[in-house]
């Protein structure tokens, strides 16, 4: 069984008749719950964004030679 989830707003209306389309063709549709709302992991707070960034800048770094740049990228 596949699931998908649709993460754009819409309104009842237009929910109302998604869910006659799919349901009219033999798919069934789970009610949304209010409860367990589907969690975006796209989404972070500025204060985290800059700090994942400083985070990064702490990592060494190793230049990138000819050799290693045409065995990764193949050029």
């Amino acid at each position: 069984m596949q699931t998908i989830h649709l993460q754009k707003d819409i309104s009842d209306e237009q929910y109302q008749m998604a869910v006659r389309v799919l349901e009219a063709i033999n798919i069934a549709v789970k009610k949304p719950s209010h409860k367990n709302p589907v969690k975006d992991d796209t989404k972070m707070t500025e204060q985290a964004f800059y700090d994942m960034i400083e985070e990064r800048f702490k990592q060494p770094t190793y230049p990138l030679t000819d050799e290693k740049r045409k065995e990764w990228f193949d050029v």
